[in-house]
């Protein structure tokens, strides 16, 4: 099946925990930051290094429903869905206030986390291992690219194993079997040569590697690029 990547946005956002985070020194020039897979208390985090402990959060605009965690702003929220009466509210996670909303407009699914309280899949380690490397380089990895697998709908909504006539095509969150998700760093600049390289894999997983085609793509890339 194929697999697409999708934008999607990174959230470092404080919390009270000290278990699976992001610890930030606060020095007195620079912001070092570290990741831990163990529990610090706040007590230690805060009087004895300096430092205050985050999570990492990515989101996506994938469709919202109900029970979802979102993210509105830099608060973590769970959104719900009254069908019967057509009211939207958000719970905000850190304080337990609830809010009427009449749009998700101004709200992200959370599509993973390292907040092992939400029970969402999580980021793998390698980029947990690149957010800290660039941020300690003073660049804070904000937007990703992350992959989704096509599958296949039939017309009362169940999954397809096969691509039938009468199924749609959409595509679903990539989940190994660690509840990882996979993860590319978006890049600043690309050569010509890893264009190029973008344009013919892309064309060959959706079309095929036939030669009369592929000569089409390289005229493409000809007059394009």
């Amino acid at each position: 099946m194929d697999v697409k990547k999708i934008k999607c946005q990174v959230h470092l956002v404080k919390t009270e925990t000290g278990e699976n985070c992001i610890i930030i020194l606060n020095g007195d020039r620079i912001r070092q930051c570290y990741y831990v897979n163990n529990i610090l208390t706040q007590d230690y985090i805060k009087n004895f290094i300096n430092g205050e402990s985050k999570h990492i959060y990515i989101t996506s605009d994938d469709e919202i429903k109900d029970g979802d965690y979102v993210m509105w702003g830099i608060r973590v929220c769970k959104y719900s869905y009254d069908k019967e009466n057509n009211t939207h509210d958000i719970l905000v996670i850190e304080t337990g206030e609830k809010f009427p909303f009449s749009t998700t407009d101004y709200i992200d699914t959370i599509i993973a986390t390292t907040d092992k309280s939400l029970n969402l899949p999580k980021p793998q380690t390698q980029f947990i291992e690149k957010f800290v490397t660039e941020y300690n380089k003073g660049n804070e990895i904000k937007e990703v690219l992350v992959d989704y697998t096509e599958i296949f709908i039939d017309p009362i909504g169940n999954e397809c194993e096969l691509d039938l006539d009468d199924c749609r095509t959409e595509y679903k969150l990539k989940i190994d079997s660690h509840n990882c998700i996979t993860i590319t760093t978006m890049k600043d600049s690309w050569t010509r040569e890893e264009v190029e390289m973008e344009i013919r894999t892309s064309h060959v997983n959706i079309h095929g590697a036939s030669c009369y085609l592929m000569s089409q793509v390289d005229d493409y890339i000809k007059k394009n690029l």
